[in-house]
């Protein structure tokens, strides 16, 4: 063998390793199914989509998808994607990560998205379609392909199915919401609202949700169209099905399939036939590319029947044959269609049914950021509940048009990153995890260090194993450290997040509770005012017992612990009541937790109530910053809880929060000393708030039920939003918001006819012994969407 022929030997013999070695990486951290180790564009080029246009021009979605080669296509904007043609994707070697959009995500609507092509990865994007363009297509689909993976997508609103994938080989569908089909809209067949037509040569179907479609969820689609019913192999575990209506699984003419661990969950539209049953099969009509009478053959175990105890416990019951059957298979028995053993697959981590629903809801979807419709359908399912009904007729959660639902959110750019080399990676990144790596060199795990930050972004979403971000921001993503530092002469304890100073637990007797104060942002900005512990120039002089972060309340047992402070009057004192703090029980850094024991007393010092308060300060990285509080009151003597517009959770905030005033009020001079006549100073006040429901400003804001306020304002040219959050296990919940103009912000769970003289009076008697708890959050964040607070809201109700 001469040197030349060696060379070229020992060169082909390491490729053919390298490519071993490639065959054997999945194409994340968590891709499993028969789509798991699809390449997609490993290795490739970087294309940056950086506008929302849907044109040819570089820079566009559709010109990043038309590209050759390998190729990973990420994001520098978020937004709604307005397609003037079907999006086809025609060139393989391709992922799309969409996790990699700045701030609320990206959407895709109005034409089709094909996927034409081998060796592609699409994870976090959404498929919102709708009926604009009056076309009769899915939102995302493709056919007689190989190695394809969709992951966390969330695909909605088509006319013909949601998404069809089937006659691919080696493909993957996880963790997608398929939800909320069209049924009358402009199908020409009439009627339709289907969820998906499903199947494959080796395909993957798991820890999907289906929800408010009337059928299809989904259609197998057997080997119809390719005769080769030995070749269609189906995987179909872990999937959870809500509020079907005409029908759930059905069809299968010819193939192999698992049927495993899935959770049905009948809904409101959900008709009774079919909520007795898991899968409803069909014989081939003869109409299809194969003989008439071919069938299929499932292996059910696992699944979980909502309501029907006795399928649940024997699957087999769960089979309603179909009545093709009887026309073109009449010898085949229910015995011939049952598999005893089950198909063998590239392996899924497979939960019990049950715990397949949990993770499914907690982690499913475009869930990076889930938008106000994945957090509807969510709710929906929790609650066998619907929100909305078509305008042509459908009912019960099934839908006609996407404006029946209020059509496509805003989706926002925040939290943008600069890639100075378009490597991929946001400029120091590589050097503080991988010095003197590149972002395209592999590394000892088979992936490229692209990979790596890309799959960082959402880590903590595969597999449903840990908790969800509300937000991710991007660069930093990493949880915030927390240090306590006590400092018991002064009476208070410092909190430090990342190094900086956020707060201080302070408790000294003359401000009769304890408080957090000063409250800061990362960037050092005050958020709470400083009169009248440290005023600063210009502060109104009012309210001498707003200080901080506090809470208590207006009237219990016929005492007023919210307006004590040491500005009250001897002769006065009895008609106000103080928190004393009693110990501090727990100071842990690391979980970010502090603990206390305070007693609520009379001006005797008689005590009513016993209260243990446990925080937990938190944030992501140095952008945003949590307080939470929960407190237990506990009844030393019968206690009495009356209504009253005066608490509970309240925050007094630095000027720059406040409304514009249009009246001379109370107020400090340039050198903070009261000036000697009120006048308006409105400069650099900006404040405006909002609640869930979309209301904004003062009046309209104030005493109007919500789960949620949120206070924004520019301040030194950086935008703050304030949120406070109540928890749905909170007395009264939804509580009254007390949020004036002026500067106090609080959430009161005890307003009742005391803040809305429509609304009933409250009283809570607690007799001796028996408590009451109360919990609420605080977020610190820039200019925070209402998505992304509806997020943060459902992750600390699942908390």
């Amino acid at each position: 063998m001469n040197l030349q022929s060696s060379t070229i030997t020992l060169v082909l013999m390491l490729l053919l390793i390298s490519a071993g070695v490639s065959a054997q990486v999945p194409a994340f951290p968590g891709a499993e199914g028969a789509g798991k180790y699809t390449i997609g564009g490993r290795g490739g080029k970087v294309l940056y989509v950086t506008s929302l246009e849907d044109s040819n021009e570089p820079g566009t979605l559709r010109w990043a998808v038309a590209q050759k080669g390998t190729r990973t296509i990420l994001f520098q904007v978020s937004g709604q994607i307005r397609l003037k043609s079907p999006l086809r994707i025609n060139n393989g070697y391709l992922t799309i990560a969409g996790q990699s959009a700045p701030g609320d995500g990206i959407c895709i609507s109005d034409y089709e998205t094909i996927v034409s092509a081998d060796n592609v990865i699409i994870r976090f994007l959404r498929f919102r379609l709708g009926d604009e363009t009056k076309r009769a297509v899915d939102a995302l689909s493709g056919y007689r392909n190989e190695n394809i993976i969709i992951d966390h997508c969330s695909m909605s609103w088509a006319i013909d199915e949601l998404s069809s994938f089937y006659d691919n080989k080696n493909f993957t569908m996880q963790w997608c919401f398929i939800t909320e089909s069209l049924k009358n809209s402009v199908h020409g067949k009439g009627k339709h609202g289907y969820g998906g037509i499903w199947g494959g040569h080796n395909a993957s179907f798991h820890h999907n949700l289906f929800a408010h479609n009337d059928s299809r969820n989904p259609r197998f689609c057997g080997s119809r169209y390719s005769n080769q019913s030995d070749q269609e192999r189906v995987d179909f575990r872990n999937n959870v099905i809500y509020n079907w209506g005409s029908n759930n699984i059905y069809a299968a003419e010819g193939g192999s399939y698992n049927v495993i661990n899935n959770y049905y969950k009948y809904g409101p539209a959900s008709n009774n036939r079919s909520k007795k049953r898991l899968i409803n099969p069909d014989a081939d009509n003869g109409e299809n590319k194969q003989p008439a009478g071919t069938y299929g053959r499932f292996f059910l175990t696992g699944n979980y029947l909502d309501g029907s105890p006795e399928i649940t416990a024997d699957n087999s019951m769960g089979i309603e044959m179909g009545s093709t059957f009887t026309k073109f298979a009449p010898d085949v028995t229910l015995k011939d269609i049952i598999a005893r053993e089950e198909f063998s697959f590239l392996p899924v981590t497979t939960d019990k049914a049950e715990e397949a629903y949990e993770k499914v809801l907690e982690y499913g979807g475009c869930a990076l950021v889930r938008d106000v419709h994945d957090l509807r359908y969510v709710d929906n399912v929790k609650n066998r509940s619907y929100s909305f009904e078509g305008s042509a007729g459908s009912t019960h959660g099934l839908i006609d048009s996407h404006t029946d639902v209020g059509g496509w959110p805003e989706y926002k750019t925040y939290n943008s990153y600069t890639d100075s080399d378009n490597d991929g990676i946001p400029d120091g990144w590589l050097e503080k995890n991988y010095p003197g790596k590149k972002s395209n060199e592999l590394h000892s795990s088979g992936y490229t260090y692209l990979e790596i930050y890309l799959n960082s972004l959402v880590n903590h979403l595969m597999g449903g194993n840990s908790k969800v971000f509300p937000f991710c921001t991007r660069s930093e993503n990493e949880k915030a450290e927390v240090e306590f530092k006590e400092d018991r002469t002064g009476e208070k304890i410092d909190v430090f997040i990342n190094n900086l100073f956020f707060t201080s637990f302070i408790y000294p007797e003359t401000l009769k509770k304890p408080c957090l104060y000063p409250i800061l942002t990362p960037s050092g900005k005050f958020i709470t005012r400083g009169y009248p512990l440290d005023p600063r120039p210009y502060e109104r002089v009012d309210h001498p017992h707003h200080v901080g972060l506090w809470f208590n309340f207006g009237n219990v047992n016929g005492l007023d612990f919210w307006n004590n402070s040491s500005a009250i009057a001897p002769e006065r004192k009895k008609e106000y009541g103080s928190i004393r703090l009693d110990s501090i029980i727990e100071l842990n850094s690391q979980k970010g937790k502090l603990t206390t024991l305070s007693s609520w007393v009379d001006y005797q010092e008689e005590k009513l109530l016993s209260e243990k308060t446990t925080y937990i300060f938190s944030g992501v990285g140095n952008e945003y910053r949590f307080i939470e509080r929960t407190s237990q009151l506990t009844a030393e003597q019968e206690v009495t809880f009356r209504s009253n517009k005066e608490g509970f959770f309240g925050l007094r905030v630095d000027r720059a929060f406040e409304t514009p005033e249009d009246k001379p009020v109370k107020r400090l001079d340039v050198s903070t000393k009261l000036a000697e006549e009120p006048f308006i100073y409105n400069e650099g006040v900006n404040g405006v708030y909002r609640n869930r429901e979309g209301l904004t400003g003062e009046a309209e804001v104030w005493g109007k039920r919500t789960p949620w306020v949120a206070l924004r304002a520019q301040k030194e040219g950086e935008i703050i939003t304030l949120v406070i959050l109540d928890h749905e296990q909170n007395p009264n919940y939804p509580g009254w918001p007390h949020a004036r103009g002026y500067g106090l912000f609080s959430m009161n769970n005890l307003g009742g006819d005391g803040m809305d003289k429509s609304a009933d009076p409250i009283e809570i008697r607690l007799e001796s012994g028996e408590s009451i708890s109360f919990r609420h959050k605080l977020v610190i964040g820039g200019d925070l969407s209402d998505e992304e607070i509806n997020n943060l809201m459902y992750r600390f109700n699942k908390q």
